[in-house]
C-alpha cells in the first residue's frame, strides 16, 4: 500500500504476505489477524491518505482478495479506538503479527 506501482518492494509485500498467510493455515503456524488504521489527524493529510489508497489499488490490495483498503470517518475510526482523534482514516483488514520463534 505505501510503495510505488510496480516496484520489488511493491511485490514483495502483497504476494509475501498472502504466501504468509496460506503458510500459517497450511502448518498451523498461529498468525493474529490484525486490523491497521492509518489516520488524517487534519484534513491537510486527507490528501496523503488519497494517495496510499490509490497505491493499494494499483498494487492489488482489493476488497475481492480480503485486502483491500476501507474508507472511514473520524467518527468511524473513533468506534474502533475511542482515543483516537483523526479526521479520516483508512483501514487494513489484512495486517497480521506472528511469532516466528
Amino acid at each position: 500500500m505505501y510503495y510505488p506501482k510496480g516496484s520489488l518492494k511493491a511485490e514483495c509485500c502483497v504476494k509475501g504476505r498472502r504466501e504468509l498467510y496460506q503458510f500459517c493455515r497450511t502448518h498451523n503456524v498461529e498468525l493474529k489477524r490484525r486490523e491497521k488504521l492509518i489516520v488524517a489527524t487534519s484534513e491537510a493529510q486527507v490528501a496523503a491518505l488519497q494517495s496510499i489508497f490509490e497505491r493499494s489499488l494499483v498494487n492489488g490490495l482489493t476488497a475481492a482478495n480480503g485486502d483491500g483498503l476501507e474508507w472511514l470517518s473520524g467518527e468511524e475510526a473513533r468506534a474502533l479506538e475511542p482515543e483516537l482523534r483523526c479526521v479520516r482514516a483508512l483501514r487494513s483488514p489484512a495486517t497480521g503479527v506472528l511469532d516466528g520463534h
